[in-house]
């Protein structure tokens, strides 16, 4: 089987990363913090401006791009796992601006396969594009069976694609999109883990 897997938010806990982040930057910069947890986006997250937005991309954005400190529970052992029966696809959507907004002068593709390496995590093949909407077309083209995902701008599209498996990585941010009610949801990598084997062995739909 070949399993397409995201990065931000499937195998990094980006929920968790914005929460915990955004709170210590609002005590520390005495922003007034009353977080949405259904915005995916952290500057809606929190209500920053432009500025505010910016200055935390400065001082936070190593600690999610550039550590493991994020990274879900048993997300390396099961990848592992998956990657001795199966081809691994990481495919994430990262903006090319994005290792300068925390003082990387490396592209946004040698961040992420730096991390990679660095987080032991097991795949075949790797793509970056630029936006969640974009991976369908590199789905499309690579045959890839079966998406674990979390973006609701990626996820709203499932419907139009019906030969890939769509799998949504649970969090408040991607509950509520056109359609969301009809996605099959894990909330761990451990349900990940028994999801695919299920299907290996036929039990599941």
């Amino acid at each position: 089987m070949k399993i397409g897997i995201d990065i931000d938010g499937v195998i990094n806990d980006q929920a968790r990363f914005h929460l915990e982040c955004g709170k210590q930057f609002c005590d520390k910069h005495h922003i007034s913090c009353v977080p949405d947890q259904a915005s995916y986006e952290i500057q809606d997250m929190f209500h920053w401006d432009e500025l505010s937005y910016r200055r935390f991309q400065q001082e936070y954005y190593s600690n999610f791009f550039q550590t493991d400190q994020y990274i879900r529970p048993r997300a390396k052992q099961v990848i592992q796992y998956l990657h001795e029966k199966h081809q691994i696809y990481v495919i994430t959507a990262r903006k090319s601006t994005l290792p300068a907004r925390f003082g990387s002068l490396d592209t946004v593709e040698a961040v992420t396969e730096k991390w990679l390496k660095k987080a032991g995590i097991c795949y075949d093949y790797f793509f970056c594009v630029s936006k969640a909407q974009e991976k369908w077309a590199v789905l499309t083209r690579q045959r890839v069976d079966l998406m674990i995902e979390d973006s609701p701008a990626f996820l709203s599209q499932s419907s139009l694609y019906p030969s890939i498996m769509t799998v949504c990585f649970d969090a408040a941010y991607n509950r509520n999109f056109f359609g969301a009610e009809a996605i099959l949801r894990i909330h761990t990598w451990r349900e990940a883990f028994d999801l695919i084997n299920n299907l290996e062995r036929g039990v599941c739909s």
